[in-house]
């Protein structure tokens, strides 16, 4: 696993010093990241019923009413609000993801995209 953080390529990505070093910030930062992702990759797979790398319209409102009130920003939400909120959450996805309104996200892109980051900032 250190393998994913610990390779030539991802170092040449960072800025160096005079001396060829990169900032332990920097790098923290980027491996917080990578691992957030990942995490976060896993945790959408696990909604894909099919397997297929997609999330229909009810993989994603399952995904949104587990998630909203891990949220800290989101806990307090009233109940009257919250089912208001949770298809606010899927018709964002689908409509920035799902161009062919196929109902249904790609896993990848939904990781990719600011929108997902921008809910997970809540």
């Amino acid at each position: 696993a250190l393998e994913a953080f610990f390779c030539a390529s991802h170092f040449l990505k960072f800025p160096h010093d005079d001396y060829g070093r990169i900032s332990v910030i920097h790098f923290f930062h980027w491996v917080r990241r990578k691992n957030a992702l990942m995490r976060t990759r896993v945790e959408l797979s696990s909604y894909d019923g099919s397997g297929d790398g997609m999330l229909s319209e009810r993989e994603l409102e399952q995904w949104a009413t587990d998630l909203i009130p891990s949220l800290p920003a989101l806990s307090q939400l009233s109940a009257e609000f919250f089912q208001f909120y949770k298809v606010t959450v899927v018709r964002k996805f689908l409509f920035f993801l799902d161009p062919k309104r196929r109902g249904r996200v790609c896993v990848r892109e939904m990781l990719a995209h600011p929108i997902l980051h921008e809910l997970l900032e809540l």
